[in-house]
């Protein structure tokens, strides 16, 4: 038996927002937004997930990304 997308997805959501510092959800938000605003056509989610991904990454890893 497994857990359904939608727990899962509430989970990973507390756990982030729980553990998340306060000046990496801002960095999260700022960079999101302004990819929205200067992009010409509609950005996908999985394009912001992945550059969200890429700050999480650059932030808790700063020596593993080229």
């Amino acid at each position: 038996m497994m857990l359904s997308e939608s727990v899962t997805r509430r989970i990973t959501d507390f756990y982030y927002r729980y553990t998340a510092s306060e000046e990496l959800t801002n960095l999260i938000d700022i960079t999101l937004l302004q990819a929205m605003w200067d992009t010409e056509e509609q950005i996908s989610e999985d394009e912001l997930v992945q550059l969200a991904i890429e700050i999480i990454q650059k932030v808790t890893n700063p020596d593993s990304i080229d």
